[in-house]
C-alpha cells in the first residue's frame, strides 16, 4: 500500500496546484482506486489508508490542512492555550466504499509565532497499555502536547517516545507509529 500511495502522491503533485491539499488528497484517492481497480464493481481488493496533508503558505501566515480520517492538532505558545483538534473528513482514501468523486476539504489555520502543529498515525492513539490496558488515546496525546509545547522540537521527540514506551509497557506494539510535528517561527 505504501508504494501505491507514494506513486499516487507523486502523480497528484504533478497535477494539483500547490496549496490545494484537499484536491491533492482527492486525486490520490482516485489514483489508488484506479490502480487497485476499486473504482469498479469487480475489483479484487478493498484497501486504503488514512492520511493528513499540511501546506504552509509562502508568507508563513497560514497552514492549509486536509485529512482523510486524520486530524491535525494545533497549540499556541501561551501557557493557558488548549490543544485544538482539527478533524479531517470522515473518510479515508482508496477504499472501495468511498465514492470515486469524493471531495476532501481544505481547512485554513491562521499561524501565530511559535504555534505547534502535530499529526499522528493511529498507531500511537490506539496503542494499548497502562494499568487498565486501554488505548493511549487522543486525550492523553493532547495533554502531552500541552505539557511539552514550550520545548524545542528536538526535545519533544524524546519525551513523546518515552511516554509511548512507558505507557505501552509489556504490551505488544499493534501498529506503526508516526508522529510529525513542526513549529512556525
Amino acid at each position: 500500500m505504501s508504494i501505491i500511495a507514494n506513486s499516487a502522491l507523486e502523480k497528484a503533485l504533478e497535477e494539483i496546484e500547490a496549496g490545494d491539499v484537499g484536491g491533492l488528497i482527492t486525486r490520490m484517492h482516485q489514483g489508488i482506486q484506479r490502480t487497485l481497480r476499486q473504482d469498479q464493481l469487480d475489483g479484487p481488493s478493498d484497501d486504503g489508508l488514512e492520511l493528513g496533508v499540511c501546506f504552509l503558505t509562502p508568507d508563513r501566515s497560514q497552514v492549509i490542512f486536509s485529512g482523510g480520517r486524520f486530524s491535525l492538532f494545533v497549540i499556541d505558545v501561551s501557557p493557558e492555550a488548549e490543544v485544538l483538534e482539527i478533524k479531517g473528513d470522515r473518510k479515508g482514501i482508496g477504499y472501495r466504499d468511498i465514492p470515486f468523486d469524493q471531495v476532501f476539504t481544505s481547512q485554513i489555520i491562521e499561524v501565530r509565532d511559535g504555534c505547534g502543529f502535530y499529526m499522528s498515525s493511529d498507531g500511537l492513539i490506539d496503542q494499548v497499555g497502562g494499568e487498565r490496558r486501554r488505548s493511549f488515546g487522543k486525550k492523553r496525546f493532547k495533554a502531552m502536547i500541552q505539557n511539552i509545547r514550550d520545548k524545542p522540537m528536538s526535545k519533544q521527540r524524546g519525551v513523546i517516545f518515552n511516554a509511548l514506551e512507558d505507557y505501552q509497557g509489556s504490551e505488544k506494539r499493534r501498529d506503526d507509529v508516526v508522529i510529525i510535528g513542526f513549529k512556525v517561527l
